[in-house]
């Protein structure tokens, strides 16, 4: 019996592991966290074109998400405050306030006062929805491709882009 005890216990310890699986998720708010106060800073090059040719200029935009509102439906809204600057020598200004909020069928964010399916369930490659569902748009086809792809640029290394 005593054999067996401490058999038992040397195939628990050697069958650990240190090395981490890599968990599945489901949750739209681990592709697309929203935290107030967070921010998300990007180096935009836009490229306008129309009949007399095209116009290149070059921004920074911040995201920030500034507060939070709730619906007397009790779904919660975050609003999202979106400014723009040149260079980091200027001060940002207020392009826009967006909202985003988390539904059953995934990510809708309200630009402009139109709102846009941006995410959708399942979180699976090939899974397709329309990203017009809740406005008065043509149906858009959005779909999800390349989810396990790996992304690397100067500031961080992605082991796995989940969007």
């Amino acid at each position: 019996m005593r054999f067996l005890v401490i058999l038992m216990l040397l195939i628990a310890v050697f069958s650990c592991s240190d090395e981490g699986s890599e968990v599945a998720t489901d949750k739209v708010e681990d592709y697309y966290p929203i935290d107030i106060h967070t921010f998300r800073l990007y180096d935009v090059n836009q490229i306008t074109f129309d009949l007399a040719g095209s116009d290149t200029s070059h921004f920074q935009l911040k995201e920030e998400f500034i507060d939070s509102i709730e619906s007397s439906s009790g779904i919660k809204s975050y609003l999202l405050q979106r400014s723009i600057r040149e260079d980091s020598t200027q001060q940002w200004e207020i392009d826009s306030i967006w909202m985003a909020r988390y539904q059953s069928a995934g990510l809708v964010v309200v630009e402009n006062n139109i709102a846009f399916q941006k995410l959708a369930f399942p979180l699976l490659e090939g899974t397709q929805w329309n990203g017009n569902a809740y406005n008065n748009l043509t149906n858009q086809t959005y779909y999800y491709q390349d989810l396990d792809l790996s992304e690397q640029n100067e500031f961080v290394t992605n082991e796995s882009i989940k969007v």
